[in-house]
């Protein structure tokens, strides 16, 4: 006789469905909302709406402000020696 406890139950057993691999270098769905949610909350909480004439100028600040290193110094240096 077999109880529940040593047999295994088929419902909790999960399998992966097959497809394709996931190639590398490419986003999955969480990253991209991620990203997306990061840039929203940027633009209408931090920066107040954006002029889209400007748009490119926000997306470099957002992609600047994410490297390491990043801070006021860093801005003066480059501000000066260009």
């Amino acid at each position: 006789m077999t109880t529940s406890a040593t047999k295994p139950r088929k419902d909790w057993l999960a399998k992966a469905v097959g497809g394709k691999p996931r190639r590398p270098g490419r986003l999955g769905l969480g990253r991209v909302n991620g990203h997306h949610e990061r840039l929203k909350t940027l633009i209408n909480r931090h920066f107040r709406g954006v002029s889209t004439k400007y748009l490119p100028n926000y997306l470099g600040w957002a992609r600047a402000s994410r490297r390491p290193g990043f801070g006021a110094l860093l801005i003066l240096e480059q501000a000066l020696a260009a």
